[in-house]
């Protein structure tokens, strides 16, 4: 959610260094981590650790790559807290003008939604249909489920909703909506039903039967309760530390938190879907977050020498992570068109072979993808510094 700083801040919490106070160190950390995690899930296929692939059946466990774009939205929860922290209460009538550069920038990453969905793949010859061919294109999106939720989330500062009722309201919306039909099979679902409704089914992920694991259910109700979370988990820990967390003590309350949530919700096995976005996923993947918290908190207050260039890198993927999401992911079309992607394999393959590393098949595979995809996400470093240098954001 875009904020309505003084110029001067605003500079501040735009500039390319790493360091500044102004900003929430572990957060971008968190997200720099959770952002390079995400390009080894898009990018580290078609053979891949399970760890990094999706569950493709709703009564399969979640796998990492499940808690990776809740953790994503629990993150901006905690930026949005910090922001909270240190500005006065707004007015109704700013807090109506939020929501409407909310409602904008929310619009703005649904267009780019759509087009990252569309325009890409048919450019680089990985969509059968023309590019010209509107009525096949994909309107659900990852993009346009964080703007759409985003627009949710910032119902309760600027109408000053006392927590937590906004989502107790969005989760019992969802409970009465999504009983009103089967869960499963996936197409028979309420929330494949409002696609098809809204949008149409040959505008969907899978056009037949007609279902959309980005549907627009999950993200007016449950989607936002994952940024909520991230919200209502710092603010306490945040009044207990006013300045950072920077002690022995806060880390083992976060990790104490995150082990406990965990355990709480029955995380192996679990019955969570991802596909549909449940509120039992919301409360698994929240507990998780506030494990991959507690790590970049850790990481970030024990900083040594030795660990100082890996923190600067990841904050620096963090204060970008959106933008080098959309360009990672774009640059693996480009050298999958180039025949790059598979020289960039070919080469490591053989570094493989030589230094008698992973001599079995199919782990030689696994590791090539791994490593081709961290060749990767480590590219997109200076990519995030020269965004940041040039102050070019979405």
């Amino acid at each position: 959610m875009e904020t309505s700083e003084e110029p001067t801040q605003k500079r501040t919490l735009t500039t390319a260094d790493p360091h500044d106070r102004t900003r929430d160190r572990s957060v971008d950390v968190l997200r720099g981590l959770t952002c390079f995690a995400m390009i080894l899930v898009n990018t580290a296929a078609p053979i891949h650790p399970g760890w990094l692939a999706h569950p493709g059946d709703m009564r399969d466990p979640i796998t990492f790559a499940d808690t990776l774009f809740p953790c994503f939205l629990f993150t901006s929860g905690l930026a949005s807290t910090h922001f909270r922290s240190s500005t006065h209460p707004v007015g109704r009538n700013e807090g109506y003008a939020r929501i409407k550069r909310t409602c904008i920038r929310a619009l703005k990453l649904s267009l780019i939604g759509i087009a990252y969905h569309n325009l890409i793949p048919r450019l680089t010859g990985f969509h059968p249909h023309s590019i010209l061919d509107f009525s096949t294109y994909r309107f659900p999106s990852v993009l346009g489920r964080i703007g759409i939720s985003s627009v949710v989330c910032a119902l309760e500062p600027c109408l000053d909703i006392p927590p937590p009722i906004l989502p107790g309201i969005l989760a019992l919306v969802w409970h009465v909506i999504a009983g009103l039909r089967p869960l499963t099979p996936l197409h028979h679902s309420s929330q494949a039903w409002l696609d098809r409704v809204v949008f149409g089914t040959a505008h969907l992920h899978q056009p037949d039967p007609g279902f959309d694991p980005e549907g627009l259910l999950a993200s007016l109700l449950t989607v936002p309760i994952s940024a909520l979370l991230g919200t209502y988990l710092a603010a306490p820990l945040r009044r207990m530390h006013s300045v950072s967390l920077i002690n022995p003590l806060g880390i083992a309350q976060l990790l104490a938190l995150g082990i406990l949530g965990s355990s709480l919700t029955g995380l192996l096995p679990s019955p969570a879907s991802k596909l549909l976005w449940t509120p039992t996923y919301v409360a698994q993947t929240a507990a998780t977050s506030v494990l991959y918290w507690s790590f970049s908190t850790a990481l970030v207050s024990f900083e040594t020498p030795l660990t100082r260039p890996l923190i600067s890198a990841l904050e620096i993927l963090g204060q970008r992570s959106l933008e080098i999401y959309l360009i990672s992911a774009s640059a693996s079309f480009s050298l999958q068109k180039f025949g790059s992607w598979d020289a960039l394999a070919h080469l490591i393959t053989r570094l493989l072979i030589s230094t008698g590393l992973a001599n079995h098949h199919h782990q030689r595979d696994l590791a090539v993808g791994v490593a081709r995809s961290s060749l990767l996400g480590l590219a997109m470093i200076p990519v995030a510094k020269c965004l940041m240098h040039f102050g070019w954001k979405i």
